[in-house]
């Protein structure tokens, strides 16, 4: 399958995700498409990544970001295909979804900032 058709595939499955249909053109996102499946992506890893933005989306009530141009940047297409592919926790009332590492970088940030005690055996520097 070419360059062509994966956009024409995959630019039709976020038409039908989105709650207005907003009608993306395929030949818009050649360039970002073709530089995924370059670097040996598939049609359906950018469907995962979009089905699963889309449920978070409809969670969040917020579809601003929900676009080709976001879903598929370069840089940050493997980390986004690693959470659809693993799922992620919902948490706290904000509903934003998050990871299993968001999570583990949130406790230690809140350590760093003196939200939670050391331990008593390590002692204070």
């Amino acid at each position: 399958m070419g360059v062509e058709e994966t956009a024409e595939r995959v630019i039709s499955r976020i038409n039908e995700l989105r709650p207005e249909g907003t009608g993306f053109r395929p030949a818009t996102y050649h360039g970002p498409i073709g530089k995924l499946l370059a670097k040996g992506f598939t049609a359906e890893d950018l469907i995962a990544v979009a089905e699963w933005k889309a449920d978070e989306c409809k969670r969040r009530a917020d579809w601003q970001w929900f676009k080709p141009a976001t879903l598929f940047r370069v840089n940050r297409f493997a980390e986004k295909l690693d959470e659809a592919r693993a799922g992620v926790k919902i948490t706290g009332q904000t509903g934003f979804a998050m990871t299993e590492g968001d999570q583990r970088a949130q406790r230690y940030d809140r350590r760093k900032a003196g939200k939670y005690p050391t331990h008593p055996t390590r002692g204070q520097r």
